[in-house]
């Protein structure tokens, strides 16, 4: 092949490319406009022939500097949602989310900002199991 010809068929496929991206966009809002919701974790959905397991997650992020200037303030329990100033134990955060709400909003909400992430979709064939996307 010579580099016009190879040139067109390498634009001529990525324009497939988008075009098949498109298409699983809007195949995929179609999915989540009807799928089951949850705040964290996997919902499944079975049909006759596929099952669709649907992920939905939470992107966490602590303003740093709020939490510096309050942490001295800040009870000890409450310190350990926040490892070493920095980041953070989401299994101690759902703690306290959970089982103490109010020391919750009052102590860790201020200092999180979360934010939906996108769900990850995976589908699979019932009869084999086998993983189609």
């Amino acid at each position: 092949m010579n580099i016009d010809t190879l040139a067109l068929a390498l634009l001529a496929a990525k324009q497939k490319i988008a075009a098949a991206q498109a298409e699983y966009d809007h195949l995929l809002g179609q999915w989540l406009a009807i799928a089951p919701t949850k705040n964290e974790g996997s919902v499944q959905s079975v049909g006759s022939q596929y099952r669709i397991t649907t992920t939905y997650g939470v992107n966490r992020t602590v303003d740093q500097a709020a939490l510096s200037a309050s942490w001295d303030a800040m009870p000890e329990g409450i310190r350990n949602v926040f490892p070493v100033k920095h980041g953070l134990d989401l299994r101690e955060l759902r703690h306290w989310q959970n089982n103490n709400p109010a020391e919750y909003a009052r102590y860790i909400a201020p200092f999180v900002t979360a934010k939906p992430a996108k769900p990850q979709v995976k589908v699979e064939a019932l009869g084999a199991m086998k993983e189609v996307a």
